[in-house]
C-alpha cells in the first residue's frame, strides 16, 4: 500500500511539472498585453480647403506681386467667409497688382477687406500713403520716355515754358526756359495701369504721381506754365541720393528744390545768337546804349561796355 501511494504521488508531480512547464513556455512566446492589437475607435477625417494667405508681411499700400501670397491646407470648419478660397481654374496670378488695404501678417488668411483688387473700388485710394495725395498729368511718346516708365518708378519732373526778360537795354524779350521743378516723385499710374507686372513698353497718356498736398498744386500749375516732362531716375540709390520713396536730398517739404541745388537751362545757354538776358548787348552782339532821360530831354549818356 504504501508503495503505490508513492507511485500514485510521483506521477501526480510528474504532471504537475509538465502543467507547470508548458504553461510557462506558452507564457513567454505569448506578445505583451501591452502591444497586443487593441482595435482603436477610428479618428474621423477632418476636411480642408486652400485658402490665400500671406507668404510675408504685407503692411498697407503694398502692390501684391508673384511671391506675396500663397495657397494652403486650411481645416474647413475653420475657413472664414471673407476668406478667398481656391476655386476651379482658378490661380494666383488673378491678385497680381491687387493693393493691401491693412496690413497682413506672415501666414494670415488673406480676407476680402484687406486686400482690393486692380479696377475695384477705392484701389488708387488704398494705393496711396497716408497723408499723400494722387495727382494726374498728360504725357506723350516725348515727355513720358517712351513708354519705359512704370507704376512704381521714380521720376524727376522738369518744366519747359517761356519767360519775358529784360534784355538790359530796356526791351523785354522771351526766352525759353527749362528747369527741374521736383525730385523723386513716385509714379503709382500710367493710364488706368497701376499695376507692375506687365514690364512691355506702352506709351501712356496720362500719368498719376503720388504727391504732398502741395506738390499737387504745383504740378496743376505747372500744367498751366507748359510743358512738363518725366525724368526716369535709376533703381540703383546713388550716394548722396534718397532711398525709394524718401524725399531726395535736393528736395524739401512740398516738393520746392532748394536754392543752391536748383538746375535750369535758357536758350541763351544753348545759342550763341541769342543773349543772354542783362548781359547788355544786342542780339547782334553789339554793344546796347543806356539812354537817360531828364524832364522832356532824352541823351545816350554812355554805352554799355
Amino acid at each position: 500500500m504504501g508503495r503505490r501511494l508513492i507511485v500514485v504521488l510521483l506521477i501526480a508531480a510528474l504532471i504537475a511539472g509538465g502543467v507547470f512547464y508548458l504553461a510557462r513556455t506558452v507564457q513567454r512566446s505569448a506578445p505583451p498585453v501591452q502591444q497586443s492589437a487593441v482595435t482603436q475607435p477610428q479618428q474621423p477625417r477632418q476636411e480642408t480647403g486652400m485658402i490665400l494667405v500671406a507668404a510675408k508681411d504685407l503692411p498697407a499700400g503694398t502692390i501684391i506681386q508673384a511671391n506675396s501670397l500663397s495657397f494652403r491646407a486650411w481645416p474647413r470648419e475653420a475657413i472664414d467667409e471673407t476668406a478667398y478660397v481656391l476655386q476651379a481654374g482658378g490661380s494666383i496670378e488673378e491678385f497680381d497688382g491687387a493693393v493691401v488695404r491693412s496690413g497682413i501678417r506672415s501666414g494670415e488668411p488673406v480676407i476680402r477687406t484687406k486686400l482690393i483688387k486692380r479696377g475695384e473700388r477705392g484701389f488708387l485710394a488704398a494705393v496711396l500713403k497716408p497723408g499723400m495725395r494722387a495727382v494726374s498729368a498728360p504725357v506723350n511718346e516725348t515727355t513720358g520716355v517712351s513708354g519705359f516708365v512704370f507704376p512704381g518708378d521714380y521720376v524727376d519732373l522738369m518744366l519747359s515754358h517761356v519767360v519775358n526778360m529784360s534784355d538790359g537795354g530796356g526791351q523785354v524779350r522771351p526766352h525759353n526756359v527749362t528747369e527741374t521743378v521736383m525730385h523723386n516723385i513716385r509714379v503709382i499710374a500710367m493710364d488706368q495701369r497701376s499695376g507692375d507686372q506687365e514690364q512691355a513698353p506702352a506709351v501712356g497718356r496720362v500719368t498719376t504721381f503720388e504727391v504732398t498736398p502741395e506738390q499737387a498744386e504745383r504740378i496743376s500749375l505747372a500744367q498751366r506754365m507748359g510743358e512738363l516732362r518725366l525724368v526716369l531716375r535709376p533703381l540703383s540709390v546713388e550716394e548722396g541720393e534718397a532711398a525709394e520713396g524718401q524725399a531726395a536730398p535736393s528736395a524739401v517739404v512740398g516738393g520746392a528744390v532748394e536754392e543752391d541745388k536748383r538746375t535750369f537751362t535758357m536758350d541763351s545757354d544753348l545759342s550763341q545768337i541769342i543773349s543772354a538776358p542783362g548781359n547788355g548787348t544786342g542780339a547782334n552782339g553789339s554793344p546796347s546804349t543806356i539812354s537817360v532821360i531828364r524832364g522832356s530831354s532824352a541823351a545816350v549818356e554812355a554805352q554799355a561796355k
